[in-house]
């Protein structure tokens, strides 16, 4: 399922990010994302954007996240926005799980 990683270590891929996110996210967190429409997600990701670049270091060093998200975008740079990326990349591995929950 979603491993949670040390906060010492950065993630180099989208999917490492988004797995990230998830294990520091509460079941009813994970519920209400699965839940969102487009719009919502998007105001979402206006709340949340600064705090996920700062994370992973997004524009200070961390290329190889880059790297990945502009992967992840098919290699369009218009408008390229890596938190956008990780937050839809969140949403989809949430929507492929729905449903499925482990309690440890």
């Amino acid at each position: 399922m979603f491993k949670k990683n040390p906060r010492n270590q950065i993630p180099t891929t989208v999917d490492e990010a988004a797995e990230m996110l998830i294990g520091d996210l509460l079941t009813f967190h994970l519920d209400n994302l699965t839940t969102l429409n487009e719009k919502e997600l998007d105001q979402l990701h206006e709340a949340i954007r600064t705090y996920i670049a700062d994370e992973f270091k997004l524009w200070s060093g961390n290329d190889q996240l880059l790297s990945s998200c502009l992967k992840e975008a098919g290699g369009e740079s218009d408008n390229f926005d890596p938190s956008k990326i990780i937050l839809n990349k969140i949403k989809s591995k949430l929507m492929d799980t729905y449903g499925i929950i482990i309690i440890t």
